[in-house]
């Protein structure tokens, strides 16, 4: 007679990005531990199911404060209990910088750059040696 020891299924998650800006694509993964041979994965935003079946997770359309987690259903020998539940990951997601109109005034042109989740903004002309930074 063989006597299979109790295995204790695990599941963490992970994202490098927990702080995104908006529409950018935020990709879940899991690592788990006595999932057995088909483990079922049930990707879980505030607590409703999304995803598919799979140890990775991908949205574009996660907003500021949302939840992700995962459910792992394990089907190795002796798993106790069957189901855990991973960490949850809370998202940040930061609205894009609105888009701006620049009018040329004077020979003098506004550039303008994205840093971070501002414009920085630059007088440029032909006669100048360097640009001038003039509003943040």
């Amino acid at each position: 007679m063989t006597v299979n020891s109790v295995k204790v299924p695990t599941a963490s998650i992970s994202n490098p990005n927990t702080t995104i800006c908006q529409g950018t694509n935020a990709t879940f993964t899991a690592t788990i531990t006595n999932g057995g041979s088909n483990p079922t994965y049930q990707w879980k935003l505030n607590g409703a199911n999304v995803g598919l079946n799979s140890n990775i997770y991908s949205n574009a359309a996660i907003v500021n404060g949302d939840q992700v987690q995962l459910v792992l259903t394990s089907d190795a020998v002796c798993a106790t209990p069957l189901t855990v539940n991973s960490n949850t990951i809370p998202m940040i997601v930061k609205a894009k910088p609105a888009k701006s109109t620049v009018t040329k005034l004077n020979a003098t042109t506004l550039q303008s750059s994205v840093i971070g989740d501002s414009y920085v903004w630059k007088k440029m002309a032909p006669h100048w040696r360097h640009e001038q930074e003039i509003l943040r």
